[in-house]
Parts: C-alpha cells; sequence; structure tokens
C-alpha cells in the first residue's frame, strides 16, 4: 500500500493539525439535514482546530542538529525511530521551559511559544513516534517515510497525546507542490498499519 501525501488536514488536506471542537450535536434527529446544514457543521467544526504558526521560538532540523552519531543512515535496515524520538523530546522541553520561564500554560492555548523541527528529503523508518506539545513536523517535499517493523501487532507512526500527556498546538505539515509519501509496502504485516493514531488531544 502507497499513500502519498502532498498536505495532510482535517478537510482541507493542508495539514495534520491537532484540536478538539467545542461543538455539540444533537443524535435525536426528527429528519435528514440538508445539505446546507452539514456544510455549516462541518465549517463550524473546522474553525476550532488548531491551525499551524508562521513564526516559531526556534527551529531545528533533524538531520543537521541530531544526526552527530550517524543516527540516520538512509539504509533501509535502519530503524530511525529513537533518533527521532530524542529530537522530539529535546525540542520538548526546550519549548516547555521556554514556555514556563513566559508563565505561559495549556490555558493558554496556541499563544504559547511553539517550536518547528524540519525533516529533510530522505527515506526514514519510524514506528510509534510520539509527537509533543507545541511543535510542528515540516517534512521536506520528497521524504519517505516507511513503517518501521516491531513486534507490535498494531503497528503506527506518529502518536498523538498519549502516556497520559495531553497533545495541543500540534501539526504534521508537508511541504513543496508534491509533498511526502508514507510507504507501508516495505513493512511484511498484511493489516494493522496506521500513519497517525489521535489520542488525548487539544
Amino acid at each position: 500500500m502507497r499513500k502519498t501525501i502532498s498536505k495532510i488536514c482535517i478537510l482541507s488536506l493542508a495539514m495534520l493539525s491537532i484540536g478538539c471542537s467545542d461543538v455539540e450535536e444533537d443524535t435525536a434527529v426528527d429528519s435528514a439535514p440538508s445539505i446546507s446544514d452539514n456544510l455549516n457543521r462541518v465549517t463550524d467544526t473546522n474553525n476550532n482546530f488548531y491551525t499551524a504558526p508562521n513564526r516559531f521560538a526556534f527551529t531545528r532540523n533533524l538531520i543537521r542538529d541530531y544526526n552527530d552519531n550517524n543516527v540516520f543512515t538512509n539504509n533501509n535496515r535502519n530503524d530511525d525511530s529513537q533518533g527521532l524520538q530524542d529530537a522530539i523530546d529535546d525540542i520538548s522541553e526546550r519549548i516547555t521551559r521556554m514556555n514556563e520561564n513566559r508563565n505561559l500554560d495549556s490555558s493558554d492555548g496556541p499563544n504559547q511559544l511553539q517550536a518547528r523541527l524540519i525533516l529533510p528529503a530522505r527515506d526514514y523508518y519510524f514506528s510509534d513516534i510520539v509527537v509533543k506539545s507545541n511543535m510542528t513536523l515540516q517534512i521536506a517535499n520528497g521524504a519517505v517515510i516507511h513503517l518501521a517493523e516491531t513486534d507490535r501487532t498494531n503497528q503506527r507512526i506518529f502518536q498523538f497525546g498519549v502516556r497520559a500527556d495531553r497533545a495541543e498546538n500540534v501539526a504534521v505539515i508537508g511541504q513543496g507542490r508534491n509533498g511526502f509519501t508514507i510507504d507501508f509496502r516495505d513493512n511484511n504485516l498484511s493489516d494493522g498499519k496506521i500513519a497517525f493514531v489521535l489520542h488525548d488531544v487539544k
């Protein structure tokens, strides 16, 4: 299975943005809603989702800033997961400290300082990556992300809001006209392959 992702998003296909809607839906329906009713509901709900910022407190490059020990070898047999997770954890710690120094917390929503991690174009093998709050993953045009094999029955690449750590103000953005590709073909599992899993997100 090959999935080409030019730009990932909810509805607009521009990015994967994590957020929750506060729109309440009445499950008791007397008659089928009209098309315009459905469109209005989608618009109202989509407006409550997070939009990635244009400016960041700081930016890091996965290869330039986190490849001192040649963690990312571009080898098809290599699992790059720990290298990416270490980079995310480092950025999360720094941006959290910066927000705390400015007395900013989750109650400030998107007004918190945010960071960006750039993934240059190359092949990556990831699994069980936990993306954390106040961070944008910007994946270069032409990058190919493969699912690294694990012992899990259900394998996933990116997860948001796991381990009692709510995720907020996070986005995954593809650059360029063709964006990046998620390619499941190298993984031998016939099923249970998931690109994005959302748990506790705001």
